[in-house]
């Protein structure tokens, strides 16, 4: 950070090689005391026989560069702090005479400590931000950092005091705080941090459709969140999980609700949309079965065991695109030996005895179904085939 000086003239300690000629550094005091970046001019007089005259002057600023002008002045930056010692030689003719000045630079101050109680955080919620600083000490000086004149600012921060300030950012995103402070030369520091609020949000569905009965993997992206609240709009019970799988078993749009909870008990939310549709109706093409009890395609079934409303060998949900099914198993003659009126019964098919009772078994031969399924969607599907059941000798 910048800062102004007001120019005071002295004469310093100077070397000639001739009595009448001689060269002065104009300044305040034995010693200059600067901040860092700050743009001083050092202003210098040749005098001979106690007349100023014009001469060339060489500055040596102790940082490995000499810079010569005719000017009886020379703008000059330090860019690092401590001490440094000034020369300066003028030549005049066959004279030359030599200055010296005492220069101190003030050095900034470490503001690697920073700290928050928080890095990501909820909207609304307060942090505490620190900036804890050592004094710098040098063979030559100390550097004091007064923490009582010390500011935080920004948007929604508190009074600081002892370096630490208490904010409240007021928008998602990236807000920016600058801590300030000042040294026992009158210096001021200031350095930077960005404190990040970061909305809620979750995964979801990773298409915009999704079918009846499919499973939707849940999950919260929000960092801040310990505690979680999910509704989804389906007036099922409320999940607590970071994690919530969840599947729909009517059609519709429906909006889920992500409430993430922060250790402080800040709460935020996210919302996502989701569309379910029913999937095609269809049933799967069978055309022998085997009862003999090896766990192998034992029933007569249009659904598969694996499908996600079957679970254990019993059934959860109804299948997710079927609102209704009827059918019926007939042997050559026309009799009946099997009709279902219930997705239910349908579901778990036929086991090859006489109205799936189990205790008259229906000899091996061609049997003939007929089946219609009426589907969520107000579509209906008619089928019709044939079956061979085979019994193993």
């Amino acid at each position: 950070m910048r800062r102004f000086f007001a120019l005071f003239f002295s004469l310093t300690v100077l070397s000639v090689n001739a009595q009448n000629f001689r060269v002065e550094i104009l300044n305040s005091a034995d010693e200059i005391k600067l901040c860092p970046l700050d743009d001083y001019i050092f202003r210098v007089k040749a005098l001979f026989n106690e007349e100023e005259v014009e001469a060339k002057f060489s500055w040596n600023f102790a940082e490995g560069s000499i810079f010569t002008t005719n000017e009886p002045f020379y703008e000059y930056r330090y860019k690092t702090g401590g001490t440094y010692k000034v020369s300066v030689k003028a030549d005049y003719g066959d004279y030359s005479a030599t200055a010296y000045q005492d220069v101190i630079v003030g050095i900034k101050p470490s503001f690697k400590k920073f700290s928050a109680d928080k890095d990501n955080i909820c909207l609304g919620e307060k942090i505490t931000l620190s900036m804890p600083i050592k004094d710098s000490v040098t063979e030559c000086f100390t550097a004091e950092y007064d923490l009582r004149r010390a500011v935080w600012s920004g948007r929604g921060v508190s009074a600081t005091k002892e370096g630490v300030a208490e904010c409240t950012p007021p928008e998602y995103g990236t807000t920016r705080y600058v801590f300030t402070i000042e040294d026992n030369f009158g210096c001021y520091y200031d350095t930077a941090v960005f404190m990040e609020v970061e909305k809620p949000s979750f995964q979801g569905a990773t298409e915009p459709t999704v079918f009846i009965g499919d499973e939707i993997n849940f999950e919260s992206k929000t960092s801040w969140a310990n505690s979680f609240i999910w509704d989804f709009g389906d007036k099922t019970p409320k999940e607590n999980a970071n994690t919530a799988p969840h599947a729909y078993y009517e059609q519709g749009i429906y909006q889920v609700i992500f409430e993430g909870i922060s250790e402080t008990g800040c709460v935020d939310r996210d919302t996502q949309t989701v569309k379910i549709v029913p999937r095609q109706l269809e049933v799967k093409e069978v055309n022998i079965f085997t009862p003999n009890g090896d766990g192998q395609n034992d029933v007569f079934t249009f659904f598969n065991p694996e499908d996600s409303f079957l679970k254990n060998g019993g059934l959860t949900q109804m299948p997710a695109n079927i609102r209704s099914i009827k059918g019926k198993i007939y042997n050559s003659f026309g009799q009946t030996v099997y009709k279902w009126n219930e997705v239910e019964t349908a579901v778990f098919g036929w086991d090859g005895t006489i109205d799936n009772k189990g205790n008259r078994e229906c000899p091996p031969g061609t049997y003939f179904y007929d089946i219609i399924v009426y589907g969520k969607d107000g579509t209906h599907l008619k089928r019709s085939g044939t079956i061979f059941l085979y019994r193993s000798k």
